[in-house]
């Protein structure tokens, strides 16, 4: 929407007034503005119509709480979400208006300049997405002096605090946007790069070294990136250990010389301080472009560096990469799919299909997996790789698996009645499986809504589940089990856990799960629980074992032994080895 487009919609005029849209422009190009007009003039209509515009909140400081209280009222009966902080207010009054500038969507905050000192009102404005900071009747200051009000004083911090980090000194995120859209405009044939880098193991360094450690890393990173800069550059931190640095283009050789001088001792950092934690660090080069200068938007600059670095950070250690026009496309696609799922449950466009599970030995169909189809108005035919790894990422798979547990049930309802009992499998997502949602409660309310059996339903849990939580993992498979369903481990042997999860399970139900494996029989996977996975009562059956136990204890172990039986059995095994002892053929 256009400053004309905004004055219309919320104030009503058709056009501006003279010297309005002048100063309007100004501010909304970043630049410092005072503006001068005669008593009616609409200076209001000059720093309110940007603040629309922009995103974030518009921090107005007013001599006056009359005057504040006017402008908060006007503003919210044109449909603007507007609040005041004024001297008349309680602790707990002030708290809540701080709250929701912070939280939420207000776009105007009125204080009185003796707000801006206060210790609680710096500590959330460094929360705050800062659009811009007005001072109104800014004539009491020249009429009066500083004398009058001295906590106009505060105007210069409250820049500062809002422009810069104050952990390590770079700029803020607003303050980084405002100077990168400076230097843009007023360098137009400098060449420039947009880098964004990240820590990829900053929690692990905070967990492990604490977050002193951390903080002190920050600033070292930043004190050397600075030190590199000529005054036609900038860095801000974005968030956290998320940097962003406006570069200058020179090339592969800028790029080696900040890896040597800046990259380098950070990835080191506390390797030099006799410590044995390296630095990992993922970032992303985006390469501004001319295109770009004609309509400056930094944020869209950002989010394709950052795009950038999650491909380097999802598909290897440490390193940098530039970004390309696919990796664009690829996530205006998962927009699309987060947006329109909502819409796709309710439209039909989302479909279950039935996948048929055949035994291999008798050719039958023992039962069937249900898959999910999505046939999108924009994307065409979506596959499940095309949207289940977005949906899990975004935290709205559960919403799906919803949808599909509770058509597979109608579906099993539906053929019960024609005479036809079948059992499905369904997936629950390792996204599923949380300390505020009851899962096994949720399969038992939909098994007596449709008056299905248990057994008709599979419940097959993706083994990366236990990875993430494996208590509350065991905790929910048990309850499942419990009330009658079948629970198997999907995708099995496929990452990093399963044996873990073969540790913790019941001994008969791991001992099951091995033996679906290709080539696994009994005694394979009575020694994989026993040595691979501390199932002490589990013991491979062997016919010398066997012989052993006959010779020795005929009659079985001894009861104190027998939660110890496996390891018992092996050391029986190695004795009648040693001794030569006679087995009865």
């Amino acid at each position: 929407m256009t400053a004309q487009e905004t004055l219309k919609e919320y104030w009503g005029y058709d056009s501006f007034r003279p010297k309005q849209e002048e100063i309007v422009s100004a501010a909304l190009e970043g630049r410092d503005v005072l503006a001068i007009l005669p008593t009616g003039g609409g200076k209001s209509v000059c720093f309110q119509v940007p603040g629309m515009m922009k995103e974030g909140i518009a921090i107005v400081v007013t001599p006056l709480i009359a005057l504040m209280k006017d402008q908060v009222q006007n503003l919210t009966a044109r449909g603007i979400r507007a609040l005041c902080i004024n001297a008349g207010m309680g602790r707990r009054e002030v708290d809540n208006a701080l709250n929701n500038a912070l939280y939420g969507d207000f776009k105007f905050l009125y204080v009185s300049p003796e707000r801006l000192g206060t210790r609680l009102f710096q500590s959330y404005l460094q929360e705050m997405n800062v659009s811009f900071i007005v001072v109104d009747e800014a004539h009491c200051i020249s009429q009066w002096g500083y004398d009058f009000r001295p906590d106009y004083l505060q105007i210069g911090k409250l820049r500062q605090l809002v422009d810069h980090d104050p952990l390590t000194g770079v700029l803020s995120l607003d303050g980084f946007r405002k100077r990168a859209e400076e230097l843009l405009r007023t360098h137009p044939d400098t060449p420039y790069l947009l880098v964004y880098t990240n820590i990829k193991n900053f929690k692990f360094i905070n967990d492990s070294l604490g977050r002193a450690a951390g903080d002190d890393l920050l600033r070292f990173w930043a004190n050397r990136t600075l030190a590199t800069f000529s005054d036609e550059e900038a860095m801000g931190r974005v968030t956290a250990d998320r940097f962003a640095v406006l570069r200058r283009n020179g090339g592969d050789e800028v790029l080696r010389k900040d890896d040597q001088e800046v990259l380098g001792p950070v990835r080191t950092y506390f390797m030099d301080r006799g410590k044995e934690n390296r630095v990992l660090l993922c970032g992303g080069v985006y390469v501004v472009t001319s295109t770009d200068r004609q309509q400056i938007n930094i944020d869209h600059m950002m989010d394709r560096a950052r795009m950038a670095e999650k491909k380097v950070r999802d598909t290897r250690n440490e390193g940098h990469d530039f970004y390309n026009p696919e990796q664009w496309e690829k996530e205006k696609q998962i927009a699309e799919v987060i947006n329109h799922l909502p819409a796709a449950i309710k439209s039909g466009s989302l479909h279950v299909w039935y996948q048929p599970q055949v035994n291999y030995d008798t050719g039958k169909i023992t039962g069937a997996e249900a898959l999910c189809r999505w046939d999108h108005d924009q994307l065409g035919f979506l596959y499940p790789s095309d949207f289940i790894t977005v949906l899990e990422e975004s935290g709205l798979i559960y919403d799906l698996d919803c949808f599909v547990w509770d058509k597979v049930c109608q579906d099993l309802h539906r053929w019960n009645e024609q005479g036809y009992h079948r059992s499905i499998s369904v997936n629950v997502s390792r996204c599923d499986i949380r300390e505020d949602r009851d899962i096994p409660g949720q399969f038992s309310s939909l098994i007596q809504k449709y008056n299905i059996s248990p057994d008709q339903l599979r419940i097959e849990i993706t083994e990366t589940a236990f990875a993430e939580n494996p208590d509350l993992l065991i905790s929910n498979t048990n309850r499942l089990r419990e009330l009658g369903f079948q629970v198997e481990m999907d995708d099995f042997g496929s990452g990093y856990s399963s044996l873990n999860m073969l540790k913790e399970m019941p001994l008969d139900d791991a001992r099951n799960e091995l033996m679906k494996i290709k080539g696994v029989g009994p005694k394979v996977a009575a020694c994989t629980l026993l040595f691979g996975c501390g199932h002490i009562s589990s013991f491979p059956v062997d016919v010398w074992i066997k012989r052993a136990m006959q010779a020795l204890f005929s009659d079985g172990l001894p009861e104190v032994a027998l939660p110890y039986a496996g390891i018992v059995q092996q050391y029986i095994f190695h004795y009648a080895r040693l001794t030569k002892l006679e087995f009865d053929e």
